[in-house]
């Protein structure tokens, strides 16, 4: 992870109301890596790289072996 400094008023304001600034600091790099992996997927969605969501259902209970009872 890179390595961040912050003034000592900064951390002590961090620690007091989220405790662990590591901790903290860690969980909002997770976040917003998580809001990439998001946006990537709307991206993907509105430049039409998308397919239905019957055919992906198939291919993973053709992958997986899953039999699905016919209504």
């Amino acid at each position: 992870m890179k390595q961040i400094e912050i003034s000592d008023e900064a951390y002590q304001t961090l620690t007091k109301y989220h405790g662990d600034v590591k901790a903290y600091v860690e969980n909002l790099a997770v976040e917003a890596r998580e809001v990439e992996f998001v946006q990537e997927g709307i991206d993907a969605y509105n430049a039409g790289d998308c397919r239905p969501l019957t055919e992906f259902g198939g291919e993973l209970q053709e992958r997986f072996g899953i039999n699905t009872p016919k209504a």
